[in-house]
């Protein structure tokens, strides 16, 4: 799948904004650079609800009832096969990159949310999230102004430093395990900014 030079551009803009560090916004830019073959997904649509770490999902289940697109991640549901590791295991670079593959398929016309789940939620706390739905959306809250025109993501990318790798979440592994992908394609423009070694 082909992301939008614009979508890359407000993306990097917005993580860089919000504080991102430069080794998770490297990451994100590799899984947006796996030319993945479409066969890989069903379609190329947008997701309302992502829910990670989701057990039984049942907020998934209440967004789905109410017809809206959702995710749903946990290492319960898939396993590691051969050897290598489990795409659903979140806390190894297959499961931070599969993660980052399903967010970046968030809603951005209509919105979307996030949730980390960390222990089984009950029916009517997904109905009340779906009921706040629309709230929590319009508002946006948190989300910086964005500028009339998005700077080139290579140059947004180029004024940040890896001051701060994120050790505890192993994001250099993730980078490499993504680096190490057959179907990596780097644009050209940022063949000056990426570190070798990353």
């Amino acid at each position: 799948m082909t992301w939008p030079a614009a979508f890359v551009d407000k993306l990097t803009w917005r993580l860089r904004a919000f504080g991102a560090p430069k080794v998770l916004v490297f990451a994100v830019l590799l899984v947006i650079w796996m030319d993945i073959p479409s066969k890989s997904w069903q379609d190329h649509s947008s997701f309302s609800f992502v829910e990670t770490f989701a057990g039984r999902a049942e907020m998934t289940r209440m967004f789905r009832c109410s017809q809206m697109r959702s995710a749903k991640m946990d290492l319960l549901y898939m396993d590691k096969g051969d050897g290598g590791q489990n795409p659903m295991d979140l806390c190894t670079p297959a499961g931070f990159a599969t993660a980052l593959s399903v967010m970046l398929r968030g809603d951005e016309e209509l919105g979307w949310l996030a949730h980390f789940g960390l222990k089984h939620y009950p029916s009517k706390f997904g109905q009340k999230l779906v009921e706040m739905f629309d709230g929590l959306i319009s508002t946006k809250t948190g989300m910086p102004i964005s500028p009339a025109v998005f700077p080139p993501a290579c140059s947004t990318f180029s004024q940040m430093s890896f001051d701060d790798m994120w050790d505890e979440a192993h994001m250099s592994q993730v980078c490499h395990y993504v680096r190490a992908g057959k179907d990596l394609k780097i644009p050209e423009e940022f063949r000056d900014y990426i570190p070798r070694k990353l």
